[in-house]
């Protein structure tokens, strides 16, 4: 997880936004009740991740680690709760390949190095689904409050989001998991828990609406706009299928889907018996499911499922390993076919990534990039031709995808930021009458600029007011041009900018899309 965490450009404008904000909070210029962009209310989240944040880079300094550090920590706690409950319901083998098939997990690997709020919010599900499913199953009340606790945690971190497990919780009662129905919901104390749970956000709510009433059009648009409407992130419905296949993979190769054949709404068996997989499927279920359904999506909503699905790949991979209950695992042939699927994975996903490399960056970057994993993915299968000890060929397939992992993180500033963001904003400086000049786009967008420089940067266009263009003159501002689009627009469309903008010859390829953009000032 920390591998060359804090060494590279922050990621897109969330993050950007969020050190902003953490960094205003330390350093004064904003409320904590409040978060503050550039002076202005930043109410789109509640403040718990940047409350993390902020005191992350009070104790290491303010920096792009600063921003990831909470992510990661909690990435490491979630792989600590994952292995807890694995081997205490299946033995410390299997919560070694649990802990084990969440570290190569690739949304968990790459959110987990992001300042965002996902993975802090991966953690309080995660927690408090494991939480909740030993307070029902067991009757220890203990861990029911640890539920709620965790369930207020996720509340004050993304909002409603934080109802996907008690949701998950409740129908799992409703079907008879594990215990009664009756007595289920006797122990999972669904009305004072949400009272509970739901105390904090309301409280703060409530006093920042006080003060910034439109705080509430802010939520409403967030939560209703996103959900039924037009808002951020619009996608197909099938949006989240590849995600959950690629993105949660290997556990995804390696589910046993045998009891799912006879499952139906009147036969609840498997939701009902004494196992886990019961409550873990309908958390996979409800969640996919309910983003399916809404109109914003993005692929790091599929985050809390990954704890559910490695705990149900987990104990079909120890059978086939090591075997169970005293009986011998899998023959060499059947070993064989069941390592097939992972393994064709793999060599696939390799093929797709050293073609997306060559598209992105040329031959050079993929062949750098994809030598160790394609070696290290021969050596295993070698070691399986070999008819060697199973244990040995599934440890080097898990290897292969640490190796990827590693690899990637390795090339991660390449492949986002070709060229450093500090070198394009110090040649700026150099070349700008002013001191600390203002950095806006004109045809794409990117507020990175925002946190390297320390003020916002907003995109412009042909259609802005001549007052507006002006001001920004006057403060001292500098103008960061796509080339593509600029060379696309007519005489009539972009008038303001080409009679008043000079290039200053400098030239970068530039941010996550690799286009080229020119340094312009104005005449």
């Amino acid at each position: 997880m920390f591998w060359s965490l804090g060494d590279h450009a922050v990621h897109g404008d969330s993050e950007a936004r969020y050190g902003v904000v953490a960094r205003a909070m330390v350093a004064g210029d904003s409320p904590w009740l409040v978060p503050h962009y550039f002076g202005e209310p930043h109410l789109t989240k509640p403040p718990l991740t940047y409350w993390l944040m902020a005191a992350s880079i009070a104790c290491v300094g303010d920096g792009e680690l600063a921003l990831r550090l909470p992510s990661a920590v909690a990435a490491c706690l979630t792989m600590a709760v994952v292995f807890g409950l694995a081997a205490y319901r299946g033995g410390w083998r299997r919560g070694v390949v649990a802990a084990g098939l969440l570290a190569v997990t690739p949304m968990f690997l790459a959110v987990s190095r992001m300042g965002l709020t996902d993975a802090p919010l991966n953690l309080l599900s995660t927690a408090g689904l494991a939480a909740g499913y030993l307070g029902v199953k067991e009757n220890k009340q203990k861990y029911i409050w640890i539920l709620w606790i965790c369930v207020a945690g996720a509340f004050f971190t993304k909002g409603p989001v934080g109802l996907l497990v008690p949701g998950a919780l409740c129908l799992w009662v409703a079907a008879g998991g594990a215990v009664d129905r009756r007595e289920g919901w006797r122990r999972l104390r669904l009305g004072r828990g949400l009272a509970v749970a739901a105390l904090p956000l309301v409280g703060w709510g409530a006093a920042v609406a006080w003060v910034h009433p439109e705080a509430w059009g802010v939520w409403r648009f967030q939560v209703m706009d996103r959900a039924v409407g037009t808002g951020d992130h619009p996608e197909p419905w099938w949006f989240f299928v590849p995600v959950l296949l690629v993105g949660l993979f290997p556990a995804t190769a390696l589910l046993d889907l045998k009891p799912l054949k006879k499952l139906t709404i009147k036969n609840m068996n498997f939701v009902q018996s004494d196992s886990d997989a019961g409550l873990w499927s309908v958390m996979v279920l409800v969640t996919f499911i309910v983003f399916t359904v809404i109109s914003g999506k993005l692929m790091t909503y599929l985050l809390p499922l990954s704890a559910p699905m490695v705990w149900l790949a987990s104990a079909p991979m120890v059978r086939r390993v090591f075997g169970s209950l005293g009986r011998p695992g899998l023959s060499a042939q059947a070993e064989w076919n069941a390592l097939t699927p992972p393994l064709l994975i793999v060599a696939l996903g390799t093929a797709a990534a050293g073609g997306w490399l060559i598209w992105w960056d040329g031959v050079g970057l993929a062949v750098e990039a994809l030598w160790p994993m394609a070696g290290v993915l021969g050596a295993g299968i070698w070691v399986m031709a070999s008819r060697s000890r199973r244990r040995w060929a599934w440890g080097g397939l898990w290897l292969s995808l640490i190796v990827t992992a590693v690899w990637a993180e390795r090339w991660e500033d390449r492949l986002f930021d070709p060229e450093p963001i500090e070198r394009l904003i110090a040649d700026g400086r150099a070349v700008s009458p002013v001191q600390a000049p203002r950095f806006v786009t004109l045809g794409f967008t990117d507020r990175r600029l925002g946190y390297y420089v320390g003020r916002p940067s907003t995109r412009v266009d042909a259609e802005m007011p001549r007052q507006a263009w002006e001001s920004l003159v006057a403060e001292g501002v500098l103008v960061l041009v796509a080339e593509e689009w600029w060379e696309r627009q007519d005489s009539r469309a972009d008038f303001l900018f080409r009679e008043r903008l000079q290039p200053t010859g400098l030239r970068y390829r530039y941010g996550p899309k690799h286009q080229w953009v020119q340094l312009m000032k104005p005449r």
